[in-house]
């Protein structure tokens, strides 16, 4: 956190007796010792604050598949979007936050839960898609198709041939046309 992100070298973490590889799986907030070599930082040291990956029943049918690529999306959206020595501590509470949340989520409301922090996450790097109104003529009568080149909904009076897709609106799609948006701009 004091530095923002870097990029570190865990050398040996693939060994078998390694301290450090349990450490460094992922979805997990550590906190890290480094050391700087020549060639950039070394994993000195690890301790796991919190995993928010609980591998604990693989076979029940794949919520924990659809969990783990939740989180995955989270961190990678993350990953993706922020620039080296970028320190921006609202962005980790946020980030960390977004994992609890999606991490702690009963498997009936996981969709909801999950695109509620992936909204919150878009919005916080500007790529929140707009939903009130066109994006093309500001309208807000019509609005059935969604293009996420635009970044929202667009009405039925613009005729745009640039893989629009049918908008219903309704909470629980919600994230399906974030995900539009940030696959389009390869955010995720």
């Amino acid at each position: 956190l004091q530095q923002g992100k870097i990029n570190a070298v865990a050398v040996g973490a693939h060994k078998i007796l390694s301290k450090l590889a349990g450490h460094l799986e992922p979805v997990r907030a550590v906190d890290v010792m480094l050391a700087e070599g020549r060639r950039g930082f070394k994993v000195a040291q690890c301790v796991t604050r919190h995993n928010f990956f609980d591998a604990a029943s693989p076979f029940d049918g794949g919520a924990t598949l659809d969990r783990s690529r939740a989180l995955g999306t989270l961190v990678r959206l993350v990953e993706r979007v922020t620039e080296l020595q970028h320190r921006d501590v609202a962005l980790y509470g946020l980030l960390f936050t977004a994992l609890a949340e999606v991490q702690g989520a009963d498997e009936s409301c996981l969709k909801a839960v999950f695109g509620k922090q992936l909204r919150g996450l878009a919005t916080h790097f500007g790529y929140a898609p707009e939903f009130a109104a066109c994006v093309v003529c500001s309208s807000v009568e019509n609005l059935t198709r969604f293009s996420p080149q635009l970044g929202g909904v667009v009405c039925l009076n613009e005729r745009l041939n640039d893989g629009t897709i049918f908008f219903e609106a309704g909470e629980e799609r919600l994230h399906e046309y974030v995900m539009a948006v940030l696959r389009w701009r390869n955010c995720v």
